[in-house]
């Protein structure tokens, strides 16, 4: 009964991330009469993913994922029902956006703590990232050369996706790489496992400039931290330099750029994570027009809306502490979207960097629950007699890093899983030393207890 309970919670919980990984590509390429469907089957996934979360909580009641649970329900519920004056139906709509912290961490931490179960988790997991990676060269490919480098390339994810597609390639090679790699024979072993790093390409043809960080991670964060780091990370350098070299010039001259801006800084700091060159006069007038616009507006970018923060809160007064509540991030022709969504749509649509999902919804409680969660999922041990894999954190960690200033998309189900689940994979069981049993032809030494 138990393995088949087992079987059920991870088949489940692969089926979900393939629902809402795939239905993208499918209804906007190949099926588009499936279009409708889009919130039907996300609802779906969601529902397995907390039906199984459930399931796992009842058969291993965790005090710290309840304590999660139970905190956010309370933060939350005042936020958008008390203080904001929201309905439930709201709260729980929006609630959506944190599934993989409350529901997919507890589904991990069960197949973690038991070493049969972890094995068979992380089998079928290397099917997924196997069949994942080798599908998105065919649907990027298919949409590079349909659309061009730009936001259709997200791969089966669909339009929109093609920097949570880029982060879920890397994560999930990085991952298989771990699985096969050996430190001890670098580029022997690189070579072997040439297939893994291939099936990187994608993350070029889709205009995803991120990518350019996380390839230097990739091979950086492959080397253990012990005594022989800097040798290895010496003999590593040029490979990394020639992998990020090659990747700059396949982006910049194969694929079609209307200049080559990204190559200068200030076009980095000031388009891509800011606006336009202009002094702080301008800047200050430029901000107060966007607050005080009423229309809808392009895409602002992602620091300039962490710059307008405070503004925006000192214009609605009393938020500070405990945000606008759920539900702002999940309008839709159902429920429709909040006034303060309306008012500011500029600060919600478009790119939105993690830290203001959390911030926005709820408040300074809500991010100090959040930070709670991270210090507890990253330092606490799923099970006993695993170990920590520091490149896996690290790889971990940084990303999530970029995240919180670059994009929301743990608020996505299908990168939630793609992120918690490569998390979850950095607690290994040490290898057991093998037993060299004495050879036949050996003599026997003679023991004490002989005589």
């Amino acid at each position: 009964m138990a393995i088949y309970k087992d079987t059920l919670i991870r088949r489940i919980l692969f089926t979900a991330f393939w629902l809402v990984a795939t239905f993208g590509f499918v209804a906007e390429e190949l099926l588009p009469f499936l279009e409708p469907l889009r919130t039907p089957v996300m609802l779906l996934a969601d529902a397995l993913v907390v039906i199984i979360g459930l399931m796992s909580l009842s058969w291993r009641r965790h005090k710290a994922d309840l304590i999660f649970i139970a905190t956010y329900v309370v933060i939350s519920v005042i936020s958008t029902v008390a203080i904001n004056h929201n309905s439930l139906m709201t709260w729980g709509n929006g609630t959506r956006v944190f599934l993989g912290p409350l529901f997919v961490v507890p589904v991990l931490r069960y197949f973690w703590e038991s070493d049969s179960r972890r094995e068979k988790f992380l089998r079928s997991l290397d099917k997924t990232a196997w069949v994942f990676l080798w599908l998105q060269t065919v649907c990027v490919t298919w949409q590079f050369f349909k659309y061009g480098a730009g936001d259709h390339g997200g791969g089966s994810m669909g339009n929109f996706c093609s920097g949570m597609v880029s982060f879920s390639i890397y994560l999930f090679s990085f991952y298989l790489m771990r699985r096969r790699y050996n430190p001890q024979r670098l580029f022997q072993s690189m070579w072997e496992n040439k297939v893994i790093v291939f099936l990187l390409f994608p993350t070029f043809l889709n205009e995803t400039k991120i990518s350019f960080f996380l390839l230097l991670m990739y091979f950086v964060l492959l080397i253990p931290f012990n005594r022989q780091s800097i040798k290895r990370l010496l003999l590593m350098a040029p490979f990394a330099v020639v992998a990020v070299v090659g990747g700059g010039y396949l982006y910049i001259k194969v694929l079609p750029q209307s200049n080559d801006d990204f190559l200068d800084t200030r076009f980095i700091l000031n388009e891509y994570l800011f606006d336009s060159d202009i002094d702080m006069d301008a800047a200050a007038g430029a901000a107060l027009w966007v607050l005080e616009y009423d229309g809808s507006l392009p895409d602002v970018p992602r620091f300039t809306k962490i710059g307008l923060t405070k503004a925006v809160m000192d214009e609605t007064p009393g938020h500070y502490l405990w945000g606008f509540g759920m539900g702002i991030f999940n309008g839709s022709k159902n429920l429709g979207v909040l006034p303060i969504v309306e008012h500011y749509d500029w600060m919600f649509y478009g790119t939105v960097p993690y830290c203001l999902t959390v911030f926005l919804q709820l408040g300074l409680l809500g991010s100090i629950w959040f930070v709670a969660f991270l210090i507890h999922f990253y330092c606490t041990k799923p099970g006993k007699g695993v170990k920590r894999f520091s490149g896996t954190m690290l790889m971990s960690l940084l990303s999530f890093i970029i995240l919180l200033f670059y994009a929301d998309m743990l608020r996505m189900l299908e990168f939630a899983i793609v992120f918690y689940v490569f998390t979850f994979t950095m607690w290994e069981k040490p290898s057991q030393p093998a037993i060299i049993e004495p050879s036949p032809a050996e003599p026997r030494l003679k023991q004490p207890s002989d005589e």
